[in-house]
């Protein structure tokens, strides 16, 4: 190992006698892929290698390199190491987004003149006034989705090479501008980027129950909406997330969310399980052999027992658990409250 923490390589280290040759530009030559010198079982890397490069890009050589060099003491074929490290080196394919709206020119900030500012040292931008303030904010930036590298949309195109959209030529026709739904306390809901695909009105229909998604209009202007197209805080929704989990796209998406812990009167309860029974959405549950339990309080948390049986908690939260796991310790639940609705018929 050879530290190199200059800002050029010593050559003075591997004279002509070492086997190891230089390029015209100061560095040792070395294959590319696996990084082998022309003297076998010597390996070259980093800036020695590449040049003045970053250290991200350093240690990305030293990783490959160290694959080599394992295949190598293996006893290898490295010119087949080299070919498959070629194969395993996919470049990201980059391609132009389709403008999804007309580019809107940028609103010129009102300056000083320039012979009033060059002599002073006074803030040169005025700032915008209302009418062109809020026509800036009104300009679409063509923002990144927020669900990029999730969205099997974008992995399809992407994987199939299909860059151009020849249906779409960004005139103002050719496209719809449907409002942003941001009503619901967990849900964020964008038509723009729904691609009709139903996969959430299947599941809150047929899964779920509430029913809260529906298609409506027909041809050019199909779309998946609520029904009467509502906000989705008006619904049936119960905030489950599963439409969320199906979308393909970044359509729905999950809102960022500020929980707050809420403590339980413990010494007031009375253990009647009315909460229990009312909780429309069996956030609480009890626990086996309840009605024949007394119960002990044990600090700040209400057990059950009954002879030596085992403590059980009273209440459990219930959590969604990952695949294979079945119980989870007691806990506070965290609970965001839900705006008031108004009363339906």
């Amino acid at each position: 190992v050879i530290p190199a923490i200059g800002q050029a390589a010593d050559k003075s280290v591997l004279d002509e006698q070492s086997g190891v040759k230089w390029t015209k530009w100061g560095t040792i030559q070395s294959d590319p892929h696996t990084f082998m010198t022309d003297r076998q079982a010597v390996f070259a890397g980093g800036d020695a290698q590449m040049g003045a490069k970053t250290i991200i890009e350093c240690v990305a050589q030293g990783k490959l390199g160290a694959r080599s060099i394992h295949a190598f003491l293996n006893g290898e074929d490295m010119k087949e190491v080299g070919r498959r490290l070629e194969l395993e080196e996919r470049k990201p394919d980059l391609f132009d987004i389709v403008p999804y709206k007309p580019v809107e020119p940028k609103v010129k900030m009102p300056m000083l003149p320039y012979e009033e500012r060059k002599r002073n040292f006074k803030i040169i931008e005025m700032g915008y006034l209302k009418e062109q303030a809020e026509r800036e904010s009104a300009r679409c930036l063509q923002c990144a989705c927020p669900a990029a590298g999730q969205c099997d949309l974008q992995m399809y195109s992407i994987e199939h090479g299909l860059a151009d959209n020849r249906f779409h030529d960004g005139e103002p026709s050719d496209y719809h501008d449907y409002d942003v739904d941001l009503s619901h306390s967990f849900i964020l809901r964008d038509p723009n980027k729904c691609i009709n695909c139903t996969q959430c009105v299947r599941v809150c229909h047929d899964v779920i129950g509430p029913d809260c998604y529906g298609m409506f209009g027909k041809g050019f202007d199909t779309i998946v909406a609520t029904p009467f197209n509502v906000s989705l805080h008006d619904t049936d929704c119960v905030s489950c997330g599963a439409c969320v989990q199906v979308c393909p796209t970044g359509s729905l998406m999950m809102a960022e969310r500020t929980l707050k812990r809420y403590a339980f009167a413990l010494d007031r309860c009375i253990f009647c399980g009315d909460c229990v029974e009312v909780c429309p959405h069996g956030a609480l549950g009890e626990t086996p052999n309840f009605e024949l339990s007394f119960f002990n309080r044990f600090g700040p948390d209400v057990t059950l027992e009954k002879g030596d049986l085992a403590k059980a908690p009273d209440y459990l939260v219930r959590q969604r658990l990952p695949r294979g796991k079945k119980d989870l310790p007691l806990m506070s639940p965290l609970v965001r409250p839900l705006p008031a609705r108004g009363i339906r018929e």
